[in-house]
């Protein structure tokens, strides 16, 4: 063999080793994969803490509410329980209340609360009281103006929680207000099955609704009612109200319908517990909403 050839193949080998040589041992585990990164990225937690302020109050938390609750989450690593918890501090504020309320007279008496006009249709109507020749209807005039006081009260009573969301929607379906909007008994029970159940209701169900709010013996949902009263009693303790109710939050939040598995499961633990503020909650804290 050549020279040249030999000292080649010599270089070659000297090279291989070299480099070799230079190399380290690897060492493999079998079945050692890496764990995923289960630690959810602050971005998310900032995005979900303002998405809550947003949805239960109309406005961007402070600096120092967004610390706390990013503090909150962090520290849980954004946990059911502690969206719960950060959800909970919301609902405590005092605006929320006011939020609500105004949320609930825009959709059923086409504006915000307005104290000014309903204190001036108290005085209207108490002045009436002092003209003889209402005598005949001071009954219904008195019940006119005791309805409307009470419809003032609703914000301090639902900010003090010595009322509940359920008692708020009966104030605002019976009132003056109420009832100028949706004149008469047809227009009236179309306008809680569209307000509440977001459907019209069968014919069935509106005859036996106009029936008993004109005072007549009917039945609704499988209960009997002889008055206007007992129509609203029995309709916002149906479940349909209940489903209503879901159906309403899942549209406004999550921008969609809830599956008829979410629907029963909310609706009944919400028709059990009568605790709006905790039917938000579970449903505010979904991983759908939170952006997991």
């Amino acid at each position: 063999m050549p020279k040249v050839i030999l000292r080649t193949v010599f270089l070659f080998l000297v090279v291989s080793i070299a480099i070799n040589g230079c190399k380290k041992d690897e060492i493999l585990i079998p079945n050692n994969t890496a764990p995923p990164d289960s630690t959810i990225s602050t971005l998310v937690i900032e995005n979900y803490v303002t998405k809550c302020y947003i949805s239960l109050l109309g406005r961007e938390p402070s600096t120092s509410e967004e610390i706390d609750a990013v503090n909150i989450l962090v520290a849980a690593n954004m946990t059911s329980a502690s969206r719960k918890e950060v959800l909970s501090e919301i609902i405590g504020k005092p605006e929320y209340a006011q939020k609500l309320v105004e949320y609930n007279s825009i959709k059923l008496l086409n504006n915000p609360l307005d104290t000014v006009e309903i204190q001036t249709q108290i005085y209207i109507y108490t002045s009436l009281l002092s003209d003889p020749q209402y005598a005949p209807f001071y009954d219904l005039i008195n019940s006119i103006i005791s309805n409307l006081e009470t419809l003032l009260s609703t914000p301090g009573e639902l900010n003090s929680g010595s009322i509940g969301i359920r008692e708020m929607h009966r104030r605002m379906i019976t009132n003056e207000i109420y009832d100028q909007i949706n004149a008469g008994s047809f227009n009236y029970v179309l306008s809680l099955f569209n307000n509440f159940l977001f459907r019209d209701p069968t014919s069935e169900e509106h005859n036996s609704g106009i029936t008993m709010v004109d005072g007549f013996v009917a039945v609704l949902f499988y209960e009997t009612g002889t008055s206007k009263d007992e129509f609203i009693e029995i309709f916002l303790d149906s479940d349909d109200y209940f489903e209503g109710q879901v159906r309403e939050l899942y549209l406004r939040y999550l921008f969609r319908e809830p599956t008829s598995q979410e629907q029963g499961y909310h609706a009944g633990r919400y028709h059990q517990s009568d605790d709006f503020n905790q039917l938000q909650k579970d449903i505010l804290s979904l991983d759908e909403f939170a952006g997991l």
